[in-house]
């Protein structure tokens, strides 16, 4: 049994497993026993029961919550099921629980994402699921459903939400003048809606071609306008633009700017070791900066004006250091590439 147990403790620590599932009562005061009486973190859920329980908690039931968008996001809390599952597959499989949705209204249903905590004495708790709901002008009946993947038992909890008016989208690019994106995460811009309604906007990443698109938008005026965000003087063409919702989607509200790639690799040494991924790299000129995480192969990469910058990794454990420190680079009507780190 010790054995067994020493090999336990191994696989959730080889495998970063958040997961023992499925307990019940007895167990759980078995191990509280063993344990002694100190130490219980009141602020989590531990499962205490058999069978699956549900919750709709966000958004709140009372009073009928209500939205022009054309769906809504909807999470809560949930139980888990009865038996025992350790330590690999999906949260369904840890928790024994499926979770899905259904608008009676429409007739159409999914199954909503859960997330698990792995809390105090190695138990599961802080069980959760989140979706989207499509929803139709009118009143929307939404019945979640969670079920026990063994014994087939469930319960359910209702919410109606209210979508009193039709909403339409409005959507175009940020690019530069090679049709590059120009991406939040590679340069800090975002856009700012206002007129009818105001909202903020945050465009895709580059590789998405700096797509963006603002919803939820009732028959009215509005501006857009993309703004820096205290980043680098981004110049765009045309400052902003103007557009009219008239019971459709309104498309092709582009930007363009003049600005160009800087990218390069971090790469790894013995010496230092651990992942690739995880570590910032901050881009800065004239006292304004950028910082983003790098993708996990190492690769990262900015979409800046012309100018002189300063290039500076910054590795997640204080004992590393890159070789070199940073890379003063000169963007002048092109691309710069290849400015690597050696993580060390």
């Amino acid at each position: 049994m010790r054995g067994r147990w020493r090999n336990f403790k191994h696989t959730l620590s080889e495998k970063a497993i958040i997961g023992i599932a499925r307990f019940g009562i007895v167990v759980l005061t078995l191990l509280l026993a063993s344990c002694g009486s100190g130490g219980v973190d009141e602020s989590v859920s531990l499962q205490t029961n058999f069978g699956p329980s549900i919750a709709i908690t966000s958004p709140i039931t009372d009073p009928t919550p209500s939205t022009v968008c054309n769906s809504i996001a909807i999470g809560g809390s949930a139980g888990f099921g009865t038996g025992f599952s350790c330590c690999v597959g999906t949260v369904e499989d840890l928790t024994g629980v499926r979770v899905t949705w259904r608008n009676a209204t429409t007739g159409t249903s999914g199954q909503a994402l859960q997330s698990v905590q792995l809390c105090p004495f190695l138990f599961l708790c802080n069980h959760i699921w989140f979706s989207s709901v499509p929803l139709v002008l009118g009143d929307n009946r939404i019945i979640v459903t969670a079920s026990d993947t063994d014994t087939g038992t469930a319960n359910t909890d209702t919410i109606t939400v209210s979508k009193p008016a039709l909403s339409y989208t409005a959507s175009g690019t940020l690019r530069t003048l090679e049709q590059i994106g120009v991406g939040h995460f590679e340069s800090g811009v975002g856009l700012e809606l206002s007129g009818d309604a105001d909202q903020s906007i945050i465009p895709s990443s580059r590789s998405q071609a700096g797509q963006f698109q603002a919803s939820c938008l009732i028959n009215g005026n509005y501006t857009i306008t993309p703004t820096t965000n205290n980043t680098f003087n981004y110049l765009f063409q045309p400052p902003s633009r103007n557009f009219t919702v008239v019971s459709a989607d309104v498309p092709d509200l582009d930007f363009q700017t003049t600005a160009y790639a800087v990218s390069g690799m971090i790469r790894n040494t013995i010496g230092c070791g651990g992942p690739i991924g995880g570590h910032t790299v901050k881009i800065s000129s004239g006292g304004m900066s950028w910082s983003w995480l790098h993708d996990e192969t190492g690769t990262y990469g900015f979409v800046v004006p012309n100018g002189t910058y300063t290039v500076t990794p910054v590795p997640t454990f204080t004992s590393c250091t890159f070789n070199p420190p940073n890379r003063t680079i000169v963007v002048n009507n092109a691309g710069v590439s290849g400015q690597d780190f050696v993580l060390q």
